[in-house]
């Protein structure tokens, strides 16, 4: 037993001499570089309830070398936040969609070229219940993708990177 104990303490002192928490490898301090990047906002910081909510994207090629992408993975998922304050207590709430396209799919892969940019938008309909209350909101998107398609002799960029947080109010405007 007492040579377990110093076993035990011998991997501790390693760890934290290394740098490394446990579980932790030294090949994960060597991240892979996502080549892009996603910046999203919207038309209007104020909308009425029960409108629409338009999101811009822009996906930038942020490496030296040209990159396939399929816009429509731009949504891969989309993420709506808010918090709400009533009685002096905070409420969060959100509402993710994952918009897998389906078995069917078939990618329309567009080449960024270094340094350009693809630039996408989307309306979101806030008739839905998580929009009902009025104030202010938080919308966040994830590009994704995950299939090992071929486009000419260039493979497909795989990955997901998520964007920046765009915020807008919801107001009654009747």
């Amino acid at each position: 037993m007492k040579c377990l104990s110093y076993v035990f303490l011998s991997l501790l002192v390693v760890h934290c001499f290394s740098g490394l928490s446990p579980g932790q490898s030294h090949m994960s301090e060597h991240k892979k570089e996502v080549p892009l990047k996603l910046d999203i906002g919207v038309q209007h910081v104020e909308v009425c309830s029960g409108e629409v909510v338009k999101v811009h994207a822009e996906l930038t090629n942020t490496s030296t070398k040209d990159i396939l992408v399929d816009p429509t993975m731009v949504w891969y998922t989309i993420s709506f936040s808010t918090i709400r304050i009533s009685s002096g207590k905070a409420t969060g709430d959100n509402y993710l969609a994952i918009d897998e396209p389906g078995p069917e799919y078939e990618p329309d892969y567009i080449e960024i070229k270094p340094n350009g940019v693809l630039r996408v938008e989307r309306t979101f309909n806030l008739k839905d219940e998580f929009f009902e209350t009025n104030g202010k909101y938080r919308v966040q998107v994830t590009y994704g993708h995950f299939l090992e398609d071929c486009y000419g002799s260039e493979l497909a960029w795989q990955g997901s990177v998520a964007s920046n947080v765009a915020r807008f109010e919801i107001q009654d405007c009747r």
